[in-house]
């Protein structure tokens, strides 16, 4: 060994020498490397035993690796390797030095052993005694007959090297209302403990918040109000893409004029070359007047251009996903301006604690999500000692999902429901999850009167539907049952909850209905026509209203004969909370009976196509003889050329058994418009005697236009006025000519 040693040095010295010593000859060049080769040779040797030849490691070290760990300054520490011969036949070793660097720090006790059999064993002791705070890797060398072997050899301080078990922590998709966990297990596989710190990427601390935990309840009624938030929203914005659309269409006649405007005045200003040698004239004072006033009007218009895109974009604001919450509700301050703050205010976990030694640390991260979406946040997890345990940049990640259990609608809308009449509606849910999950349905105890459930209960497959049918009778105790219910005038709302087994949040929605009556006020009901002749048709007038809220259709299906309502349209509408006035005419029939005759007229009236009700009323009339007769109950006349005239005798008389003279005056319409004459027009009809008529018709082409109708309406009215007023007159001259005499 030591010849080797002093071998390769004098080879050293000879390189560094070199320009110094006479080059060898060929043959001494030639024994020099002869000399190099058998030493060589005669080191190592191969091992063939039984002509097999011995190939690897023929010492091995028991245990494998000379390992001190957690050493520290100024102790000794020994340690025992049992060296085993496992080649073929007989092998020794001898002893390396250990490298430069380390060779202070161990002292190596071994007695040599010669040559060993296959199979036989020694020690080897090491001692370690430490004098740096570092750690030490090298190998323990040996040099064998079949070739050089090393033993590692590991030292090890007292340190804290802490790992995780993963960098991205994935929540996965969690449920509106619920919770997500994942654990981070910090290993520490050195000695002493170490305390950490989760910041931000740029090495920032991290605010301390608390995630907003809510009941089920308000996550629930939180729901229901987003979703009645993005209905509003919805509508708002097609009305305003309808206004915008309006204004548009009303505006591009202003800017189409205002743009020919400006064309004109272009093109008055573009001065030709002709017109450049010509003296200047004077500009008209009216020309920049009306180039201000184009102007103001452009700067007008793009002014309330300007207006409205603000008020649209204050106005139409993104729709908030459901299930978040406003930001009065949210207890923890508001963060920092940096990716993922939102995220970060949603979750629960510890920012700093300890690792002890040689243990491990599991680190829980709690998501409660609040708002709808897949959000993401990168944390850094620091060390205090940062030479051995090197920070672990650490992913996080969750998705808020929507509750799997669902509802088609959030308010289920009955309108306007007149009381004891049912009402169904159908209750559709939803699954959208991948499990059966059971349902039941509650309501309010002061509507288990009004409202039914069928089936109260039920389980719901995954991605299917399920059907709940609700069955609502309202009556008049209803609105003193259900006041905390009520809203407005006859107008209830309540919030049905449905629960499921397997979803934390319930589903809420809204029943919503008007309560009216189908109250139909006839006055009056018994109608009295009185006492009536022969070919006479008395009319009563009666006011019909419709108290309720909802549009009534009235129809009479049973009215005798005699009797006709007008307007006679088949059926009659009367808007809610209106009346209007009918006219009930009585004719009698001509079969000889006189006296008193009553009747009953049904009709029916349907309230908004969906309640029917009949109503009963009843008439008396008594028909008398008619003191007066008249030989012809119809006159025709032929037809006639225009100019002509055509006479006819009409005779009147006294009926039997009457014995009273009467009067009677004729009445017929304006002349103008029918061209009848009476002659007389007023006679005394006395007993056994006939009063003569003459009727003449005078054949003219009239215009009967309805302007013509009501001047000659005025005309009438103004001429009776007037001959009122000359009766008055007429009977006051009367009355002084009889009290003269008295006075005198």
């Amino acid at each position: 060994y030591m010849g080797y040693q002093v071998q390769d040095m004098e080879d050293e010295d000879e390189q560094q020498n070199e320009e110094y010593q006479p080059k060898l000859t060929k043959l001494e060049a030639d024994y020099m490397k002869k000399v190099k080769d058998n030493h060589k040779n005669t080191l190592v040797q191969k091992q063939i035993v039984a002509g097999k030849e011995f190939k690897g490691i023929a010492f091995i070290a028991k245990p494998d690796v000379i390992l001190f760990k957690d050493f520290e300054v100024g102790q000794v520490y020994r340690q025992k390797v049992l060296v085993t011969n496992v080649s073929f036949s007989f092998n020794s070793f001898k002893m390396y030095p250990i490298t430069d660097a380390y060779k202070d720090f161990f002292d190596i006790i071994y007695m040599p052993s010669g040559k060993m059999s296959a199979g036989l064993s020694t020690t080897v002791e090491v001692v370690f005694t430490p004098k740096v705070n570092a750690d030490i890797v090298t190998v323990l060398p040996l040099l064998a007959e079949t070739g050089p072997i090393n033993i590692p050899l590991e030292c090890y301080c007292k340190k804290a090297i802490v790992k995780g078990d993963k960098s991205i922590l994935d929540f996965g998709s969690v449920i509106y209302g619920e919770e997500g966990k994942v654990k981070l297990v910090l290993t520490n596989t050195g000695a002493l403990p170490v305390r950490f710190e989760l910041r931000t990427t740029d090495d920032k601390k991290l605010p301390v918040t608390k995630p907003v935990k809510l009941a089920p309840a308000q996550l629930g009624e939180n729901l229901l109000r987003q979703q009645e938030e993005e209905i509003d929203e919805k509508s708002k914005l097609a009305e305003s893409h309808r206004e915008t659309k309006k204004e548009e269409v009303k505006k591009e006649p202003e800017v189409k004029k205002v743009e020919q405007e400006e064309k004109k005045e272009e093109k008055v200003e573009e001065v030709k070359p002709e017109e450049s040698k010509k003296p200047e004239k004077k500009q008209d004072p009216k020309k920049p007047e009306e180039k201000k006033k184009t102007e103001i009007k452009k700067q007008e218009i793009k002014k309330e251009e300007a207006k409205k895109e603000e008020e649209k974009k204050v106005e139409i604001s993104p729709p908030e996903s459901p299930g978040k919450v406003p930001e009065k509700e949210i207890a923890s301050p508001r963060l920092p301006d940096f990716p993922g703050a939102d995220f970060l205010s949603q979750i629960e976990f510890f920012r700093t604690g300890k690792v002890e030694g040689y243990s491990s640390y599991t680190l829980i991260f709690t998501f409660i999500p609040i708002e709808l979406g897949a959000k993401s946040v990168k944390l850094l997890l620091k060390f205090d000692n940062d030479k051995y345990s090197s920070p672990i940049p650490i992913e996080l990640k969750g998705q808020c999902v929507e509750v799997p259990i669902f509802i088609d609608k959030p308010v289920y809308d009955f309108r306007i429901c007149p009381y004891d009449c049912m009402y169904r509606e159908k209750f559709l849910l939803h699954n959208r999850g991948n499990r059966t999950m059971q349902l039941r349905i509650h309501a309010p105890k002061e509507l288990d009167d009004f409202l039914e459930f069928n089936p109260v209960n039920g389980y719901i497959q995954p991605l299917s539907k399920f059907e709940i049918w609700a069955k609502f009778k309202p009556n008049n105790t209803i609105l003193t049952k259900a006041k905390r219910f009520i809203i407005g005038p006859e107008r209830i709302c309540v919030v049905l909850k449905i629960v499921c087994e397997l979803q934390a949040v319930p589903v809420l929605f809204k029943l919503d209905s008007e309560c009216t009556t189908d109250e139909l006020e006839i006055v009056p009901r018994d109608i009295d026509f009185g006492n009536l002749y022969d070919q006479v048709a008395p009319s009563v007038k009666v006011k019909v209203t419709n108290h309720s809220k909802l549009p009534q259709q009235i129809s009479f299906f049973q009215i005798p004969k005699e009797v006709t309502a007008e307007p006679d349209r088949g059926s009659l509408h009367i808007l809610p909370l209106e009346s209007t006035i009918m006219n009930f005419i009585y004719r009698p029939p001509n079969d000889g009976f006189y006296g008193e005759t009553s009747g009953v007229i049904w009709l029916r009236s349907i309230t908004g196509n969906i309640v029917a009700k009949e109503h009963k009323m009843t008439f008396v009339a008594k028909k008398e003889k008619c003191p007066i007769m008249f030989d012809k109950s119809k006159i025709s006349y032929p037809c006639l050329a225009e100019g002509e005239t055509y006479e006819c005798l009409l005779s009147a008389y006294l009926n039997t058994g009457v014995a009273k003279d009467y009067m009677i005056e004729f009445s017929p319409p304006p002349l103008k418009l029918c061209g009848l004459k009476f002659c007389p027009t007023t006679a005394i009809v006395k007993q056994k005697k006939q009063v003569l008529i003459q009727i003449l018709y005078d054949a003219k082409i009239r215009n009967l236009d309805p302007f013509i109708y009501d001047e000659l309406q005025k005309e009438l009215t103004s001429a009776a006025a007037a001959s009122i007023v000359v009766k008055n007159k007429l009977i006051e001259e009367n009355l002084l000519k009889k009290k003269e005499p008295e006075i005198e």
